[in-house]
């Protein structure tokens, strides 16, 4: 599949997308969580939604923790196309945040993951809060 920008083509296998968490333990000093998700087949585009979800390890069982406003998703989200133009030499890789103001309720200690959406594929970064 190749993609309206020139010597770029599109990602059609999602199998090796990774994610790696800024910190492996976020505090109160911290505003914010990001993580950096790749595309480790070298040179591919590929398509990712820059609001990332967070969900709570509950009782063994992952759980939605709501955003203050639901619509945060819409006014802050898009689709975008991670790429370098006529790159063949590494893999195309973007940084997403989650702002921890944004969550309706604030955070407490335990053990997150941030849910970014990449194509139609869910990709997690982990990490406590404490």
């Amino acid at each position: 599949m190749t993609s309206p920008f020139e010597g770029t083509e599109l990602e059609n296998n999602y199998s090796n997308i990774t994610s790696v968490i800024g910190k492996d333990v976020y505090t109160s000093v911290d505003i914010f969580a990001y993580c950096d998700i790749s595309d480790n087949n070298i040179g591919k585009a590929f398509y990712y939604y820059s609001q990332p979800y967070l969900e709570k390890l509950v009782n063994g069982k992952w759980v939605n923790v709501p955003l203050k406003r639901q619509d945060y998703a819409l006014e802050y989200g898009e689709w975008y196309l991670c790429y370098i133009e006529g790159n063949t030499t590494k893999p195309n890789s973007f940084r997403v945040k989650l702002m921890f103001d944004r969550l309706a309720e604030p955070i407490t200690s335990g053990t997150y993951r941030m849910v970014v959406f990449v194509c139609d594929k869910r990709v997690y970064a982990n990490f406590r809060y404490e």
